[in-house]
């Protein structure tokens, strides 16, 4: 009912360091995040930013549209759809207690507990929100519209 798909990206830890730097310097925007800071990079079809081509790479669609989160503690995300195809997340750094991921499908409500590495897809309609960072380190997550 779900049609949720995992796999595992690999990637090195400066990819982490990089994007903690870069919430340093760059604005948040606000979509459904409650705190924390999110980052929208335009995508060029394929890789998004030179910086995540190590991960976009190992992509097999098309990205429409990326953005970085980085949820401290308290922060978490509202339910939301993104009506496309297909959406993915990928997990960088996800310490215990960090927020699940729900999704709701009428009364039906799935949770996943996501690991460092861990990339799911899932319907862009389906309803979904990260619930709160109960830990006292930053969960930070990429996630992306696919064609």
């Amino acid at each position: 009912m779900f049609n949720i798909e995992s796999s595992t990206i690999n990637f090195n830890n400066d990819l982490i360091d990089h994007i903690l730097k870069l919430s340093q310097t760059l604005p948040s925007n606000q979509h459904t995040n409650i705190g924390g800071w999110q980052r929208d990079f335009i995508s060029n079809g394929r890789s998004g930013p030179d910086w995540l081509l190590p991960v976009t790479s190992q992509i097999d669609r098309k990205i429409q549209r990326l953005w970085v989160n980085i949820n401290g503690p308290g922060h978490y995300n509202e339910w939301h759809t993104h009506y496309l195809a297909r959406v993915g997340v990928i997990y960088l750094k996800v310490p215990p207690k960090s927020g699940d991921i729900e999704f709701r499908s009428y009364d039906e409500v799935y949770r996943i507990t996501p690991q460092a590495g861990q990339f799911l897809t899932f319907p862009g309609s389906l309803e979904h929100r990260v619930l709160e960072n109960q830990s006292s380190e930053n969960r930070i997550s990429i996630a992306i519209n696919l064609f």
